[in-house]
């Protein structure tokens, strides 16, 4: 069955891919096959392999390429490996069976305590205004063993300025990071709404590679807000609803 538009990750990569500003934040992304399973693998060494319609980091697989020729993929907190890349293709291709997929450059990404992170930014506007504003942010540290942040994976929530200052960036200006995650998360949400007119919220996962450089990993149309609920400050949970409420 077909992912339609709003929750198809490959559908809405496209898009960003079609503006300039957003093509240096954007990892290699293409459909999964055969062939861009090859070259992609070849080209980085790390590919992620997930899902078009996928939600809540289920169906993901991480696939390394090993020096001595195998392959390793990870799938939630379990590794296996496999003697070479067509062996790797069969075993996801059975895996994965007839389901959409894509495959993705892998983000060698930050750590907190040596285990990596990512973000999520809510963007918001008013409904008869064009102008978005970041109205929450929250990192999403992986949960030791896992690969996918999340927090039934025994991930862990930060804010996100605790988060930097902790994290292996932590020599890099905090106040600039933020300002270049949320330059980013803007654009990204200006540019979706060229093809979703009426969205008025998005929740865009971003990831910091090892320099700092800010990397989109998906604009979401039907952000949960778990997340903010969780953390102990409700500050930013009550300024997005407040914020949606007052449309």
């Amino acid at each position: 069955m077909a992912v339609p538009a709003r929750s198809n990750k490959w559908s809405k990569y496209k898009f960003m891919r079609n503006a300039a500003g957003l093509v240096p934040h954007l990892p290699a992304t293409s459909p999964m096959s055969e062939r861009s399973f090859r070259e992609m693998s070849e080209r980085y060494g790390r590919v992620v392999v997930k899902p078009v319609g996928g939600m809540q980091g289920q169906g993901i697989f991480h696939v390394s390429c090993l020096p001595d020729g195998r392959y390793e993929v990870q799938h939630e907190n379990r590794k296996i490996k496999l003697a070479g890349r067509r062996e790797t293709y069969a075993f996801l291709r059975k895996q994965i069976g007839s389901q959409g997929y894509i495959v993705q450059q892998s983000i060698d990404r930050a750590t907190v305590g040596e285990r990596a992170f990512d973000l999520r930014i809510i963007v918001q506007r008013k409904k008869n205004s064009r102008r978005w504003v970041v109205t929450g942010r929250v990192a999403k540290v992986v949960g030791s063993g896992y690969f996918v942040s999340n927090t039934s994976r025994k991930g862990q929530l930060l804010l996100l300025d605790e988060a930097l200052g902790r994290s292996s960036l932590h020599r890099l200006s905090r106040k600039a990071l933020q300002e270049r995650i949320d330059g980013v998360a803007l654009a990204c949400a200006k540019t979706l709404t060229e093809h979703f007119p009426r969205q008025v919220i998005y929740g865009i996962d971003i990831g910091l590679d090892k320099r700092g450089n800010a990397w989109i990993f998906e604009g979401n149309l039907y952000p949960a807000l778990s997340h903010f609920v969780k953390l102990k400050d409700k500050t930013m949970y009550r300024r997005i609803k407040a914020y949606g409420e007052g449309q």
